[in-house]
């Protein structure tokens, strides 16, 4: 399992950087199981979005993901853009499983039951 955590809002080249990794990691590791943390990440530029969708669906193909957990913020438009990003990678890559939580702990109990 990995656990991804965005400790503020994020300039665009740093966005880019931690996702190039995170995808990194998680091929090379061949990892099933990936928590994201978005709660103090902010919102995606719409760039930043269209960039997240070509690398997910390339990276996400070569993976062995199973299973995404999303802890969002409750500010609506970071909800509207996780959801509007899944369904877009998800048109175009292998069956995983999505569930997005305010909560990270809660997040953390799904990965390690399901």
């Amino acid at each position: 399992m990995l656990l991804v955590r965005w400790l503020r809002p994020v300039q665009s080249h740093e966005y880019r950087f931690g996702i190039e990794e995170t995808g990194r990691v998680l091929l090379e590791l061949g990892l099933q199981k990936l928590l994201v943390n978005n709660q103090r990440m902010g919102v995606l530029t719409m760039d930043d979005q269209g960039w997240l969708a070509a690398i997910s669906i390339r990276m996400i193909s070569q993976s062995k993901l199973k299973q995404l957990a999303i802890i969002s913020s409750t500010d609506f438009f970071q909800q509207h853009t996780n959801e509007k990003l899944d369904g877009r990678v998800k048109e175009q890559t292998p069956f995983f499983d999505t569930q997005y939580f305010l909560i990270e702990r809660e997040g953390l109990e799904w990965l390690k039951t399901a």
